[in-house]
């Protein structure tokens, strides 16, 4: 397996590397998973033994912190750039995840 890629922006937990604990969740692989609270996003990679890739782009809550002023919007549009970064970020995650596919799919159905 190559090195993990340098990433910009900080990812908490980032890389997992692990197989998921839950049982209904049996022999996949977490490989990546962040959050972007700022914008309510998160991201996770999975890989399944058959070398499936799973990848999720979704809403980390289903509440999303009220907007009141024109103010609180443009707060949040001068954080795009951390945005922009931490998308970035997910790409190279994706990329790295399939150059090294096979690893990690045999790494997927360990337990």
């Amino acid at each position: 397996m190559t090195t993990l890629p340098a990433l910009e922006a900080h990812h908490d937990p980032g890389f997992v590397l692990r197989v998921d604990e839950n049982p209904l969740n049996e022999g996949v692989l977490v490989v990546f998973d962040t959050v972007m609270p700022e914008f309510n996003l998160s991201f996770a990679v999975y890989v399944f033994p058959d070398r499936d890739v799973s990848i999720c782009l979704q809403p980390a809550a289903y509440s999303f912190d009220e907007i009141r002023t024109a103010d609180e919007l443009s707060e949040l549009a001068d954080r795009c750039d951390r945005l922009q970064e931490w998308l970035d970020d997910c790409a190279t995650v994706v990329d790295w995840t399939h150059e090294n596919l096979a690893e990690l799919a045999g790494k997927a159905g360990l337990r």
